[in-house]
């Protein structure tokens, strides 16, 4: 294999993982196993070390830096960007802080609105189990 051809590969693996990664967000199977897009970039980077060893030159060099990059980019969405919130504690007993997020249908709810009328129980959840 040449160390062209390494490059190139490494180039078309790190912007297919990335490109089909974040266009698939919406799918919740996609979304929360985000290891193999990132698995995915760490060979584009380790095919990019490789074309490196065999031949100095532009293209692998733009090969490496572009799949460092990407996998770079790709770790701080996945452990700094998107992680839970820290902010908003609330003790038990507390009413809780108000609040609009979309229902299962897609609908905005607002936590002030069922206030006083009935019970209301939060659930949380991240992702798709």
């Amino acid at each position: 294999m040449t160390a062209r051809l390494l490059s190139v590969a490494s180039l078309v693996v790190a912007l297919a993982g990335a490109i089909g990664y974040f266009s698939l967000l919406r799918v919740p199977a996609i979304r929360n196993h985000f290891g193999l897009a990132l698995a995915a970039v760490g060979v584009s980077v380790l095919l990019a070390i490789l074309a490196m060893g065999m031949r100095r030159g532009p293209l692998p060099v733009i090969a490496l830096a572009v799949s460092v990059l990407v996998f770079g980019g790709g770790a701080f969405f996945h452990f700094w960007y998107s992680r839970l919130p820290t902010g908003v504690k609330v003790a038990v007993g507390q009413p809780a802080p108000d609040f609009t997020l979309p229902d299962a249908r897609g609908q905005a709810v607002t936590l002030s609105s069922f206030r006083g009328q009935k019970t209301v129980v939060l659930v949380f959840y991240r992702g798709y189990w």
